[in-house]
């Protein structure tokens, strides 16, 4: 099925709500309100809810957080899975590569302190030595990546929470990514990524938040990269 096929007059007028005249939105905004709408569009028109989009099929993943209690007779271990469109990853101050962040991202976490685990397979005890407290104790925390899209994007948070500042750190990003060290266990042994294409804020102003351009770098079949800028495409 061809991706444009799946919207319809009314998902089209949908989108069309999305972004006001006049008013800044963000890329990465803009390209998960897109993969929505398109998703939601073909869903539509199936009645299997376990059905997969072919939006869900090119850039779907999956995430699984591993939480292990470390109370000595227990060591339960609980996992989550969440489902990704894209990967969201922070900009480390010092270290300026993906590698970074991609580690930084599924390093590991220990819950303590003010932050323990409430373990559901532990028995409500008032502390001891092993860390418990009315049912909570220890435990370390890790994401992984668990499933891997055949196209996978992935979100630099360039914007302070607080919308009041950009991170302009310059980031550099092999022309071939290796998963491997970010992935579970089960998952190793992906073929490497290689990188097609590239989204750029640039600022205009002192802090580079109240106005901004975009433009965007694309490799072709042949292996030309191409710069887009409005309607401007040059090699």
């Amino acid at each position: 099925m061809d991706v444009c096929s799946m919207l319809g007059d009314a998902d089209i007028i949908v989108l069309q709500k999305f972004p006001t005249a006049w008013r800044q939105e963000d890329s990465h905004e803009f390209l998960i309100h897109l993969l929505d709408k398109m998703d939601d569009a073909e869903k539509r028109s199936h009645k299997n809810p376990k059905f997969k989009s072919i939006v869900q099929e090119i850039f779907g993943g999956e995430c699984r957080q591993s939480i292990t209690c470390q109370r000595d007779d227990c060591r339960h271990v609980s996992h989550t899975s969440q489902l990704f469109m894209d990967l969201s990853l922070d900009l480390l101050a010092r270290e300026r590569d993906i590698a970074s962040s991609l580690a930084d991202f599924t390093k590991q976490e220990i819950l303590s302190q003010d932050n323990l685990y409430k373990c559901e397979k532990c028995v409500p005890f008032s502390g001891d030595s092993n860390g418990r407290c009315n049912g909570k104790s220890r435990a370390k925390k890790v994401t992984k990546i668990h499933k891997v899209p055949p196209i996978l994007t992935i979100h630099l948070k360039r914007f302070a929470a607080s919308g009041l500042r950009k991170n302009s750190t310059q980031i550099h990003y092999p022309e071939e990514l290796d998963l491997n060290p970010y992935l579970s266990e089960e998952s190793k042994g992906v073929p490497k990524y290689r990188l097609v294409a590239t989204v750029c804020h640039h600022s205009m102003g002192l802090d580079g938040m109240r106005s901004g351009h975009y433009t965007a770098n694309c490799k072709s079949a042949s292996g030309t990269w191409n710069h887009f800028d409005d309607i401007s495409v040059r090699s």
